[in-house]
């Protein structure tokens, strides 16, 4: 009975093994995530870092408004997302965008009904503790207004071209790109030199945070899409040949976290509606008023279809795109110029329903946040690999401690 007894346990861990084999082999399934808790620093902003900063009473025809000198950036640190996962910002990384390109289609068109349809303006919403004192510092140039790390302030209907409304608020903006690395000019255009390494790229997280009010559907759908090079004219490309199972990914409102990561503050609009497109030098109304909090979306490169293998044979990430939900999802359709082609970027993008372009982007963008280490399902596998491995060597110790011989088949 004793060989019996030897025979089923050697078996069991044999199977132990198999098991954990298979764990560690298994492709895991990847998916953006809801971001369920932030945690805030408080810092100061400087000319330094944001050249077109401006400070103190701000005044633009009948409208005027006091801006925060001091400790206008409320930074976040730290996140955690709903798989328990967490994410750490470092300020001087490697993985923070070093410029912001908005892609807007100038050409002119007619919608029936609405005269402002291309009127090229921008809203930023600036978060106040009154009407006429807001926390964050006044910038001049929208490019500048979104890149960062400051959860005082962000765009209003980002992605709107129009809404029907008597008070327009669309900015008529396609796409806006996000670029890493050291910047350099191809075609003209601002390009960069991109991220490459595996120890940059294998923890990078990308996330996207929206103001509003807290809620399963209350938050507004965008589409995001890595960039992996550029074409001749310096426009990004988001194809590439070595990664063929690379994607645009979508996110709707049921990807956001139904309670509100970053609780209700009350915020102002100022909105820049006279066409002048980036430059928000001036702006045109201080006047709407609201309280709600923020939410957002983590990715990891893992979503996007990319693998550690190709992570280690040397890929480089450019940058990435945030854009309407409305946009294809055909990566080759997306590069180039086609930002101004009405097909592939719709450029009757509404702020209303499930392809609304109405995302109110708070200003932390461009960070590439870094996965803090929690072991991977395939870590597991691998931990119950070398139990299993122990086992079996312990088992054949005790066996011949015993004398115990198996019989032979």
């Amino acid at each position: 009975m004793n060989w019996c007894k030897e025979f089923l346990r050697r078996r069991w861990s044999l199977a132990f093994m198999l098991a954990a084999s298979l764990a560690w082999l298994q492709p895991q399934a990847q998916a953006q995530l809801a971001i369920t808790s932030i945690s805030t620093t408080l810092t100061t902003q400087t000319s330094v870092n944001d050249p077109n900063l401006e400070t103190g009473l701000i005044t633009s025809g009948t409208n005027s408004g006091t801006f925060a000198a001091t400790n206008n950036d409320l930074q976040i640190y730290s996140f955690t997302d709903s798989s328990g996962n967490q994410y750490v910002y470092y300020p001087t990384g490697a993985g923070n965008a070093t410029a912001s390109v908005i892609r807007r289609n100038t050409g002119t068109y007619t919608v029936s009904g609405d005269t402002d349809a291309n009127n090229n303006g921008f809203s930023v919403w600036y978060a106040n503790t009154s009407t006429a004192s807001l926390l964050s510092a006044y910038d001049t140039n929208a490019k500048d207004v979104l890149l960062g790390n400051n959860l005082y302030r962000g765009s209003d209907n980002l992605f709107v071209n129009d809404n029907n409304n008597t008070v327009p608020n669309q900015s008529n903006i396609e796409r806006i790109d996000f670029l890493f690395g050291s910047l350099t000019t191809t075609g003209g255009q601002t390009t960069s030199l991109g991220l490459t390494g595996s120890s940059i790229l294998s923890s990078l997280a990308l996330a996207v945070f929206d103001r509003g009010n807290a809620g399963a559907t209350a938050h507004d759908p965008f589409n995001i899409a890595l960039i992996t090079g550029y074409d001749v004219n310096g426009n990004p490309i988001y194809t590439n040949a070595s990664v063929p199972a690379l994607k645009v990914l979508k996110a709707t409102s049921a990807n956001y976290d139904a309670v509100n990561s970053y609780g209700a503050f009350n915020y102002t609009i100022a909105r820049d509606d006279n066409g002048e497109g980036d430059n928000l030098s001036t702006f045109d109304a201080l006047t709407e008023t609201a309280s709600q909090g923020i939410a957002g979306v983590v990715f990891s490169l893992s979503d996007f279809g990319i693998t550690g293998a190709e992570i280690t044979g040397g890929l480089t990430v450019y940058g990435y795109s945030v854009m309407a939900p409305d946009d294809t999802t055909t990566l080759a359709s997306l590069g180039g110029t086609s930002y101004t082609n009405s097909t592939s970027y719709p450029i009757m993008t509404g702020d209303t329903g499930t392809l609304s372009g109405g995302i109110d982007l708070v200003a932390v963008n461009g960070i590439g946040f870094a996965k803090t280490p929690i072991p991977e399902p395939s870590t597991y596998g691998a931990w119950l690999m070398g139990a299993g491995v122990a086992l079996t060597g312990w088992q054949g110790r005790r066996r011949r401690r015993r004398g115990v011989t198996l019989p032979k088949a």
